[in-house]
């Protein structure tokens, strides 16, 4: 008779895994109510794995990684729908993508004073930004 050895057998572990590798996987049996109840052993291509699992990260990154170049040479973003890494281009450190700025503008268009401040300071005019007069007022 075989003797099956603990999954814990550090001769069962390995380091690499080959292209024509079968992974053994434990698929769920939920019950009508979603609960688990067993588990049915499976087994997946390793390449086939790789592939399911990387589609699922880049799925998920491409819903927060910014659209333009943030340009600190070490981040993602995407560029005409495809990944690549920032630039390390200094000129272009602090900018940002279209989306974040228009609701930074929001947000500041909300506190803006209606009328021309007397201090040089900026305020909206029928919608539009301007700067304000810097009249000093002289007795």
């Amino acid at each position: 008779m075989k003797t099956i050895r603990p999954i814990s057998d550090p001769a069962l572990r390995v380091k690499e895994v080959g292209d024509d590798d079968l992974i053994i996987i434990m698929k769920p049996i939920k019950n009508e109510l979603g609960c688990v109840t067993d588990y049915e052993a499976k087994t997946v291509q390793a390449t086939d794995f790789c592939a399911s699992i990387i589609a699922k990260a880049l799925q998920g990154l491409s819903s927060v990684l910014p659209v333009s170049d943030p340009a600190d040479g070490i981040s993602l973003w995407i560029k005409d729908g495809c990944l690549a890494f920032a630039s390390g281009d200094a000129s272009r450190l602090g900018t940002m993508p279209p989306t974040a700025f228009e609701k930074s503008l929001r947000e500041a268009f909300k506190i803006l004073p209606t009328s021309d401040p007397g201090d040089g300071g900026p305020w909206l005019c029928g919608g539009m930004l301007m700067r304000g007069s810097t009249s000093k007022n002289e007795d």
